[in-house]
């Protein structure tokens, strides 16, 4: 197995591997191409066994890391000892989410999907929220405009969610725009009566759907309407015999609201090493300082 770079990649055998393998769109070159800063591939010269490897660069150091919108990364193939050597040779360092556990030991994380021959059933509260949307006059309209939902996202969530900032939200937009290009985008918005109260954006792709972001106004919430659009999409992919995929989360009231909508625990795993020179990692730990000071003077 040998590390090919992206622009070395051919991109039409990575793909067709992804596929073949039952990979989820997290793996493909048109989204990490959109959400990466740099990526390359461990893979053999048939295209047959292989990983995709997102990475940064600092100071000269490589290191390992899960995109923002990338829930794990995965192996395709059979598990090969000398190419899992091969990767933590190339990075020193890493922090990366694995949908398997690679590595072995890996820290688990949890996330929700349906399937589709198994049993759905919504909690009362899910029930609740349903019945109120359903009185609300509110309506959900699917579309293809990506940038009205992107602002509710700035305008509501972030004040709230530090990770959504100037740069995660560009990604998102050049994200979206990929999935837009290569047709596997939903988009689904609510309204009352002319007044767009908010969205949710899915990918469909392969044998899954795939919940990827959403953010409504304080009367959409209040009304149900992230229930009622998550409920309807859930609905559709299950009389399709597909999986609903709730993303990936590791908020616990998040969780909790996957599976009020009857979702079931899949695990995957987190990785971290580091072998980088000692001079890298303490500058690495005065910038995490740093930081830390700043946001404590931003709350005071």
């Amino acid at each position: 197995m040998r590390i090919v770079q992206r622009h070395e990649l051919d991109v039409v055998r990575w793909d067709k591997l992804v596929a073949d393998s039952s990979g989820t769109v997290f793996s493909c070159s048109f989204y990490l191409d959109a959400v990466s800063e740099n990526w390359c591939v461990l893979v053999d010269d048939a295209y047959t066994a292989g990983i995709a490897l997102p990475y940064t660069v600092k100071l000269g150091q490589k290191t390992l890391y899960t995109p923002f919108f990338v829930r794990y990364i995965e192996w395709f193939g059979q598990p090969d000892k000398n190419g899992v050597l091969l990767i933590k040779q190339q990075f020193h360092r890493a922090d990366i989410t694995l949908r398997t556990d690679l590595f072995s030991k890996g820290e688990r994380i949890v996330y929700q999907e349906i399937l589709p021959d198994t049993t759905w059933k919504l909690n009362e509260q899910s029930k609740r929220m349903l019945k109120r949307f359903d009185q609300s006059g509110l309506v959900l309209v699917e579309s293809t405009e990506t940038i009205e939902i992107v602002q509710v996202i700035e305008e509501e969530l972030t004040s709230r969610v530090s990770s959504l900032n100037k740069q995660s939200l560009e990604l998102l937009n050049k994200l979206l725009a990929n999935l837009n290009r290569v047709g596997v985008l939903r988009v689904v918005k609510s309204y009352d009566q002319e007044i767009l109260l908010g969205g949710a954006f899915f990918i469909y792709h392969q044998d899954r759907l795939i919940y990827l972001k959403s953010a409504f106004k304080e009367k959409g919430r209040k009304e149900g309407a992230m229930y009622a659009i998550m409920n309807k999409q859930i609905a559709a992919t299950r009389s399709s015999g597909r999986v609903f995929d709730f993303g990936g989360s590791r908020v616990e009231s998040v969780r909790r609201f996957n599976l009020n909508l009857g979702g079931d625990d899949v695990y995957y795993y987190r990785f971290t090493w580091d072998s980088s020179p000692g001079w890298f990692r303490m500058l690495h730990l005065l910038r995490q300082f740093s930081r830390s000071r700043r946001s404590i003077r931003t709350k005071m």
